[in-house]
This record gives structure tokens, C-alpha cells and sequence, in this order.
């Protein structure tokens, strides 16, 4: 018996997600298309800086090898990402193979939600409220770079509150 994605999640598919998610992305200031990220880099370093965080993050995760998860992922956050404050950045979306409620955004588009949240949630609206909440991460990555003090080596825990 084959069993849907939205079966497997437990997330029933609504129209109320991009309401919602519209809302959450709107509390996100769009960034200038020629701002300096990170005190001073550009678009492009804050990208490669982000590739190679997530090379050396998944040294360390299990990256979920479920496609039908991954999709389904990856096509609701790059709905809200074409929304967002940069939606000229390409998103990536990764799901950790992991049973912890959590997920969290590394510089330059990489977004990465753990197996466990995705259980958790009772409907897409969860969500779509979690990964507007990276994706505003990213969008507000100068204030987030400065403000926290992140170290720029990609050597540090990421993972958000």
C-alpha cells in the first residue's frame, strides 16, 4: 500500500499556510539587492560561506534520504521564500534525520528541519511558521551575524531558539 507524504507527516494540506506564512515573512525588512551581509562580504561570499557550514554540518547529521519528505519540504519553503525579503537568494532545504524538535538556518539560504518537528507538527501551518521563521533568518542575516557575535569558520552549533 502506498502511503501519501501528507499520511506520513500527519500534515493535511490548506490553503490557510500561505496566509500565514505570508504574515510571519512580512515581519521580515527586505535587505537591499547591493548590501554588504557579514560587515562587509557580499551575497556570493555569504553563500559560499553558508556551503561550506552545511558541508561541515552534514559531517555530523544524517540528512533524511526520503524523497517524497524532502519534496514536499523543499516545495513549501520555496513557496515562502519567493515571498521573503530575498527572494533573489536560491533556498536550500534539507530534513536531519533526526527525532528533536528543531531546525535552524545557516548564511546563504541553507535551511535545515529535523524529522522530529516535522512529526510534531499538527498541521502545515506549524509548518510554514517554522520555516518562515529560518527563512526571516536569512533575510535578516546582517543584524543576526553582528548582533549574536557568529563566528564566520562555520565551526559552531547554528541551531536556533
Amino acid at each position: 500500500m502506498m502511503i501519501s507524504v501528507f499520511q506520513y507527516l500527519r500534515v493535511p494540506m490548506t490553503w490557510r499556510t500561505p496566509l500565514l506564512a505570508t504574515g510571519v515573512l512580512l515581519l521580515a525588512l527586505p535587505a537591499p539587492a547591493d548590501a554588504q551581509l557579514f560587515g562587509g562580504i557580499s551575497q556570493e561570499q555569504e553563500v559560499e560561506l553558508g556551503r561550506e557550514a552545511a558541508t561541515t554540518m552534514e559531517l555530523d547529521l544524517q540528512v533524511l534520504e526520503d524523497g517524497a519528505v524532502s519534496d514536499y519540504i523543499d516545495r513549501l519553503g520555496q513557496a515562502l521564500a519567493a515571498s521573503s525579503g530575498r527572494p533573489d537568494v536560491t533556498y536550500i532545504f534539507k530534513v536531519v534525520d533526526s527525532p528533536e524538535i528543531n531546525a535552524f538556518a545557516l548564511p546563504g539560504g541553507f535551511i535545515y528541519v529535523h524529522r522530529g518537528l516535522i512529526e510534531a507538527a499538527d498541521d502545515e501551518s506549524e509548518l510554514a511558521g517554522v520555516l518562515g521563521h529560518e527563512i526571516g533568518h536569512v533575510v535578516d542575516s546582517i543584524d543576526r551575524a553582528t548582533n549574536a557575535g557568529l563566528p564566520l569558520n562555520g565551526s559552531t552549533d547554528r541551531r536556533r531558539r
